[in-house]
């Protein structure tokens, strides 16, 4: 993460469209922004890129000795509010991420210095979109754990008799033993009735035969996350409508997926699934979008859903999992981590079967 040359380049990147935006200067606070053009890990962290001056991390003395001062980057032990009486001009921002008990303190120096604050929206992330050879290696290994542990877990494990608390608490335990700093977001374990809820939290239920189970998991490597979903069938298929449920998902996953080409807009690529949903009379049931980004934050630009205009292009990684929910029966989602070529299919980091496994 923290090779200089990488950083500044990142850092010069964004301070190249200041002036665009007719800025002097960019408060940056978003940690995982602050990682992106710093590496910098910390809890308390910003960024001062200026149009004319030394690129700035401020923090506090807690994180002295973790963090070397590199060119261009000097680091600052003060806190923000005391900083905004060295710049001038007009300054951004990050909306998105400034408490309004801070706008209020930087507003009130910011007025006595005759600095002017303005809100952005999305500057540094328009490029964390784009994945460098470094952010691609670190998502390729990410998901490779995950894959590997969900194979260990199918392979391995009687899920029948195991809770779904349990099921997620062994997938976390194998991430890191696999090598991940740890998991990318708490894991989903939705068996049977509980498949209805997308984001259903894991329970003490207890798994039985007939159920489907559906699993979105993802480790953690170096600050990056994977994102996967499997829906598996234990001891026999289920019974009703569930299978034709699956099948269909499969195919709008697979529909979503081959869309992820270079220059796509994103509502394309969620229409693929969505309209193969809708004309199986499950439409009401789809009922989040087709995907999102996926970096230094599970969930990032750009987002994939109905009204999303974003343009993906190479090297952009993001989700493809549709999914249908039906309340008081169940529910079926396929999800992969995937990264837009230059040419034809997206290059598959969670390249798990999607066929119905029974376990």
């Amino acid at each position: 993460m923290n090779d200089p040359a990488r950083l500044a380049t990142r850092r010069q990147r964004v301070k190249d469209l200041l002036a665009t935006h007719e800025l002097s200067a960019l408060i940056v606070t978003n940690p995982a922004n602050v990682t992106y053009l710093t590496g910098f890990t910390g809890s308390n962290g910003q960024v001062v890129l200026t149009t004319d001056g030394p690129d700035q991390l401020l923090t506090d003395r807690r994180y002295e000795g973790r963090i070397t001062q590199e060119d261009n980057l000097a680091v600052v032990f003060a806190p923000l509010s005391s900083h905004v009486k060295d710049l001038h001009g007009t300054v951004g921002l990050e909306a998105a991420h400034v408490s309004w008990a801070l706008q209020r303190q930087l507003a009130k120096d910011a007025t006595q210095k005759g600095v002017t604050l303005h809100p952005t929206d999305g500057i540094v992330e328009q490029f964390r979109q784009y994945k460098d050879p470094y952010e691609q290696a670190q998502l390729v290994e990410a998901c490779a754990i995950t894959i590997a542990a969900l194979e260990e877990l199918f392979t391995r494990t009687k899920l029948a008799g195991m809770t779904e608390r349990a099921i997620a608490d062994q997938l976390s335990e194998t991430f890191r033993r696999l090598g991940a700093d740890g998991d990318a977001f708490a894991p989903i374990v939705a068996s049977g009735i509980n498949g209805a809820v997308a984001h259903h939290e894991p329970t003490d239920r207890v798994i039985t035969v007939g159920d489907l189970v559906t699993i979105d998991c993802g480790a953690r490597v170096n600050g990056y996350h994977a994102d996967c979903t499997r829906t598996v069938a234990v001891g026999r298929e289920p019974a009703g409508e569930l299978p034709g449920v699956y099948a269909l998902v499969k195919d709008a996953q697979q529909a979503a997926t081959s869309a992820l080409t270079d220059g796509v807009i994103a509502h394309d690529v969620d229409a693929a699934a969505r309209d193969l949903i809708e004309q199986g009379g499950y439409g009401p049931s789809f009922v989040h979008g087709t995907g999102h980004g996926v970096g230094l934050e599970i969930h990032e630009a750009p987002l994939i859903g109905p009204s999303a205009t974003a343009r993906l292009y190479k090297t952009v990684s993001c989700t493809s999992e549709p999914g249908i929910y039906l309340p008081g029966v169940g529910g079926v989602r396929i999800e992969d981590t995937v990264i837009v070529t230059a040419h034809g299919a997206p290059q598959i980091l969670t390249d798990l079967t999607r066929d119905l496994v029974i376990v």
